[in-house]
């Protein structure tokens, strides 16, 4: 009877009543009074896509494949916290932020998404899988020989690079243990 007040990121479950009979519940997701994530906010800010092989301590944990322990981080790098819920990776990885993913990143700070959330957190520790959004959802990862990263919005476009494992790009993340880091925000990261 009386109108919904909504501020941040908030799920609404809704029903209806007819007669004695309830519907099926139905959920949306609403960020109310935050900017979404735009080209001008948000940046792939590293890439880890061929990580060193697994130590002795990973490989007797059962982590015998060193795709496991990839990942990509994204950064608000705008002055106001920002809404992920929308954004979506559509080339390189497979990876939407949903209802089940973070929905707002504060200024200055990162999220990741990894290929494997606990192989990720023994080689990385807990501290760095705190800010795991989730995983990739599309059961493999990315290129160790180069590929394009999309990723997409609720306004469109927020970025879209090719990375490469031959000069000009660092070859030593190329399986040294090394990840791929975006020096300038301001640039483009192709």
């Amino acid at each position: 009877s009386e109108a919904v007040r909504l501020e941040g990121a908030v799920t609404i479950t809704a029903r209806v009543l007819q007669g004695t009979e309830w519907s099926a519940a139905t959920q949306v997701e609403f960020i109310a009074g935050v900017a979404p994530a735009m080209a001008d906010n948000l940046v792939v800010s590293e890439v880890m896509y061929r990580p060193a092989l697994p130590t002795s301590d990973e490989l007797a944990a059962g982590y015998e494949n060193r795709d496991l322990f990839e990942y990509v981080e994204l950064l608000n790098i705008g002055g106001e916290t920002i809404a992920l819920l929308g954004c979506r990776f559509t080339d390189g990885v497979d990876y939407a932020f949903d209802a089940l993913a973070p929905a707002l990143l504060e200024a200055a700070q990162s999220v990741l998404v990894v290929r494997d959330r606990e192989a990720f957190t023994f080689r990385y520790g807990a501290e760095a899988a705190a800010r795991v959004a989730g995983e990739f959802t599309d059961g493999t990862g990315l290129s160790n020989d180069g590929e394009s990263i999309v990723i997409e919005g609720v306004a469109g476009l927020i970025r879209d690079f090719t990375y490469n494992d031959k000069s000009p790009w660092p070859e030593s993340a190329d399986g040294e243990g090394f990840s791929l880091v975006l020096l300038s925000p301001a640039t483009n990261p192709d």
